[in-house]
């Protein structure tokens, strides 16, 4: 195809060329594309990771057995972290050896003890401590997993830095392994810098 007298073929065998790599590439993102495999909570009942995370409750203190508000912002903080990250799963009713405890401790702690009332103080919790223009970046719903009800917050990674205002103090939450934990300010400022572009 090199010689002069066959240009017209060259170029026809580079038009098929490149049409066979534009269509190889389509395919590879129609697949990228595709949407992600779901699972139950009791799949993914296996340990804690970057991507999820388990909480026995959100204002019920197991130790102590009573009403203990500052677990609000464990949770507040733990979803901070999957938004300032690549997002992630939170169960809430669920021990940290896997043992699915259930939310009926702090369902009765509950002005509506319901699943709507619990959805309702979890939203305001979230709402409060991060911001509502957040809400979309994460979803709640309930299982049933054993005969008992664990809350589940799927969450995406935000587009811009969320910060946790609690009592005042505002804070910055990442994930790190398995765990959320606070950056101090320069640590902070450059993370963002490079999480995000400015």
């Amino acid at each position: 195809l090199w010689e002069l007298n066959r240009y017209e073929d060259f170029l026809e065998a580079r038009r098929l060329l490149i049409s066979n790599a534009i269509n190889d590439r389509m395919g590879e993102l129609i697949t990228t594309l595709e949407p992600a495999q779901t699972y139950s909570v009791e799949e993914m009942l296996t340990g804690e990771n970057a991507a999820l995370e388990y909480k026995s409750s959100m204002r019920w203190d197991m130790r102590r057995e009573c009403v203990n508000k500052d677990l609000q912002k464990v949770i507040a903080k733990t979803i901070a972290g999957f938004l300032n990250s690549e997002g992630g799963f939170l169960f809430i009713g669920v021990a940290d050896d896997c043992t699915v405890l259930g939310i009926d401790y702090d369902l009765q702690t509950l002005r509506r003890k319901d699943l709507d009332g619990y959805e309702q103080t979890l939203q305001q919790i979230l709402g409060n401590s991060l911001g509502y223009e957040y809400s979309e970046y994460w979803d709640v719903s309930f299982e049933e997993v054993e005969d008992k009800f664990v809350c589940v917050v799927q969450v995406d990674p935000s587009p811009e830095p969320v910060y946790l205002n609690y009592k005042g103090d505002k804070e910055f939450y990442k994930r790190v392994g398995n765990t959320t934990s606070p950056l101090d300010i320069q640590s902070a400022n450059e993370y963002i810098g490079m999480h995000w572009t400015v």
